[in-house]
């Protein structure tokens, strides 16, 4: 197999922790780990499979040597398979979003592989880690783009990280499909595609529901929390109170997580709160 399919490479590792993709096991198992994923580099994927087969049986949550381990059963097989790649955060800040995607990936592989996979063809995954930052997923891009076994991309959850990485893939003809990617400026590409509606339909639907839920009042107020640091709350946000204008009284605060601003508005003064959430 081509090195994005092997563990522990640069796509599936953190340049600054060095850890093994999602790996938050105990030391000892990100030992054995790593081992696995040197024997898998040096072709001995039968020992590698029986570590991450332990390493999952350690952690059942360890959906990262799950997929290994299943990805080691279609190689050692010798039939024919397909190469799909998922994108995530497998390191850094938003590991724990991470391990989510892992978790739904693996359960998506086995099931389906479970029913003999598509068209008689069983499903290998290939981790691409963005590292938690927009770079992370340009270089996760590029090492997937490089495999031209690879039919289709699963990801990111961010949209500045999927905007970073859609040059790449759809310069490759690799379709994307991203979870919750909502930034309504990733529209344009033919091989980009996403199951979340776009801020704009999300703005749209908060105001009408909005709406609909204070019309007995005759003039309502609403009081509208927007993250100043963050895009996707500042452009739900803008498309909330443009749709609403006019009908209805709109107040504004700026809103951080570390931030006590809204603790100090008196509730006497709005009768809903839209609150924007960080990406």
């Amino acid at each position: 197999p081509r090195s994005t399919l092997f563990p522990y490479t640069t796509l599936f590792r953190s340049t600054a922790n060095n850890n093994i993709g999602s790996a938050a096991d105990a030391q000892a198992w990100a030992a054995v780990k790593k081992d696995a994923s040197v024997q898998w580099r040096n072709g001995n994927i039968s020992r590698a499979q029986a570590q991450y087969q332990a390493a999952s049986t350690n952690d059942q949550t360890d959906a990262e040597s799950l997929i290994y381990s299943e990805n080691a059963s279609i190689l050692l097989s010798s039939k024919p398979y397909d190469v799909i790649a998922v994108g995530g955060s497998f390191s850094g800040a938003k590991i724990s979003s991470g391990r989510y995607a892992l978790q739904g990936a693996y359960t998506a592989q086995h099931e389906i592989n479970l029913k003999g996979g598509i068209g008689g063809r069983k499903l290998v995954l290939e981790l691409a880690n963005d590292a938690s930052g927009a770079s992370g997923a340009v270089e996760a891009a590029k090492a997937t783009a490089a495999d031209s076994r690879v039919l289709a991309f699963v990801g990111y959850s961010s949209s500045s990280r999927t905007k970073a990485a859609i040059p790449y893939l759809a310069e490759a003809g690799i379709p994307m499909i991203t979870p919750a990617s909502s930034n309504p400026s990733l529209n344009g590409s033919t091989y980009f595609f996403r199951v979340c509606p776009s801020d704009i339909v999300q703005g749209q639907d908060l105001a009408r529901y909005a709406l609909q839920m204070l019309a007995r009042l005759a003039h309502p107020t609403i009081m509208v929390f927007s993250d100043p640091n963050d895009s996707y709350s500042n452009g739900l946000a803008s498309i909330f109170t443009t749709d609403i204008a006019g009908k209805a009284s709109v107040m504004q605060e700026t809103y951080t997580a570390q931030s006590a601003t809204a603790a100090g508005t008196s509730a006497a003064n709005y009768h809903t709160i839209l609150q924007g959430l960080s990406s």
